[in-house]
């Protein structure tokens, strides 16, 4: 409702400017346009339309008008012409702005008006990709923005529009280079940003090299989260040219290892060796690895691992009995032939785990075969939410999986073998589940689904796709939290459908 009530302000908004501006044809110039002119342009009960926009929902306003504006351009001569007061619409007040797709013609003008919005805390520029926008624009716009704290560049960003940053602003936290020209000179600018403590650069085509990382991690002690696709290079290249009498380590809590490096024990000594705090890991490879090197870290809390399509082995154990005991999230992806007892020994090690994620992951058929640990104990009390996408299972094993959790909240699965009965006995083991998601249960009719919902009225049974709501920004995370999961795609849970 709100975001219906969004797009219709925003096109009341560009009738009222159609009508407007087809009336003063001829008499009005650009340089003319001031934030006065609203006055004239809405009827006398409409002159405070703006202040009716709440504070924080100006944004997806502002998205709506400028689609809205986009849309008119195809009309007509005066629908073109109403571009020019796109500058009327970013007040100075405005602390963050998210361009989109637009067409040329909205885009220009959008971003040609954003060097008089002052107070801008939070820029996304990484879909402004026209060839319009020059690096001269950016540049001259990004001099302006001195109290902005959180930036994603677009891939026209280079190492000129990169000094601009670090001369003129001091206040930056966050950094998103998407596919940029920028290289290891530009990173070095970026010295120049004392509070910098996200720096994001996916791509592997970008002109930034591990020595260029390596100059980030020890020339700013305050980075918490660098994303980059060969981690494993930036921590040798480090180890080798640093002396033992210096021993370097770095305050970053998050370190993600991808799928086409090449992952070796000493790239995991180095994580324990040099980033003794990290809090969320991600382990990857291009060809098979396993844990070993992977010392204690006693701030973990959340690790994904994805194992190449191997089962559980030792290092996997000793590793969860050495540094999972807080675990908070675990996500596991390509673990196959798991047994009971290889749960027990990772799982069951984690006594504050409140999130599992399973994504292409099967059991045993003969998973309690030869068991070392008592059948009816109950694997964890501490698990609230479980997501379990391409689970490879036989029914019962996914009935029993799924109750061995006692304190289970929401359970999301694509699984489409579950039937009603099988749903029902989750249903009577689960006194506390309050949220079921699957996109769809082939084995269930709407008949069977609402006559099973009257029965466990405590449940939001939510079987079609239809019902689910795309995800909204999170206010209450950290921006850290929020930019990890937009643009390094990595967050504590996984959006429903996306097992692959």
């Amino acid at each position: 409702l709100t975001k219906l009530c969004l797009r219709s302000a925003a096109v009341y908004v560009t009738t009222s400017l159609y009508d407007f501006h087809e009336r003063q044809t001829g008499r009005i110039q650009a340089e003319d346009i001031q934030d006065s002119m609203w006055d004239e342009v809405f009827p006398l009960l409409d002159q405070h339309f703006f202040q009716l926009v709440p504070l924080h929902l100006y944004e997806c306003f502002l998205d709506n008008v400028l689609c809205a504006l986009e849309v008119a351009g195809h009309f007509d001569t005066n629908g073109k012409q109403l571009m020019q007061y796109i500058a009327l619409f970013f007040p100075k007040h405005i602390k963050r702005f998210k361009a989109q797709g637009y067409a040329p013609r909205v885009l220009m003008p959008t971003i040609c008006c954003l060097h008089k919005c002052t107070n801008l805390e939070e820029l996304y520029l990484e879909k402004a990709d026209s060839s319009a926008i020059n690096t001269y624009l950016l540049a001259h716009t990004l001099k302006h923005l001195n109290q902005i704290r959180v930036l994603s560049l677009p891939k026209q960003c280079d190492d000129d529009v990169a000094s601009i940053i670090g001369i003129n602003c001091p206040r930056l936290e966050s950094i998103v280079l998407t596919g940029t020209s920028v290289t290891n000179t530009g990173l070095a600018w970026l010295l120049c940003c004392r509070n910098l403590h996200t720096v994001i650069m996916p791509g592997f085509f970008q002109g930034i090299t591990p020595k260029g990382v390596a100059l980030l991690l020890n020339g700013i002690p305050r980075l918490k989260h660098v994303v980059y696709d060969v981690m494993s290079d930036v921590l040798t290249y480090i180890d080798f040219n640093t002396s033992d009498t210096i021993l370097p380590v770095f305050g970053l809590k998050t370190m993600l290892f991808h799928s086409l490096e090449l992952l070796s024990s000493n790239h995991l000594e180095l994580v324990t060796k040099l980033c003794p705090r990290v809090e969320w890991l991600s382990l990857d490879s291009a060809l098979f690895y396993n844990l070993e090197g992977l010392g204690h870290l006693p701030c973990l809390k959340l690790v994904r691992l994805n194992y190449k399509s191997r089962p559980v082995d030792q290092t996997v154990v000793d590793f969860f009995s050495l540094s999972c005991h807080n675990l908070t999230t675990l996500q596991l992806f390509d673990v196959k032939e798991i047994h009971m007892d290889d749960l027990r020994l990772t799982i069951g090690q984690c006594k504050y785990l409140d999130t599992l994620v399973l994504n292409e992951c099967s059991l045993r058929e003969d998973w309690e075969h030869l068991r070392s640990f008592e059948r009816g104990k109950p694997l964890s009390h501490s698990v609230r939410l479980i997501q379990l996408f391409c689970f490879q299972c036989l029914l019962p094993q996914f009935v029993q999986f799924v109750n061995m959790f006692t304190s289970l909240q929401i359970l999301e699965t694509d699984s489409r073998e579950l039937d009603i009965e099988s749903l029902k006995l989750i249903l009577l083991q689960q006194p506390f589940l309050h949220t079921f998601r699957c996109p769809s249960l082939i084995c269930a009719s709407s008949h069977q689904l609402t006559a099973l919902q009257h029965s466990f009225r405590r449940c939001s049974l939510q079987v079609s796709s239809a019902v689910f709501a795309e995800p909204d920004r999170d206010h209450t995370a950290s921006l850290a939290v929020n930019l990890l999961a937009e643009y390094a795609d990595f967050s504590s849970t996984l959006s429903l459908g996306v097992g692959r």
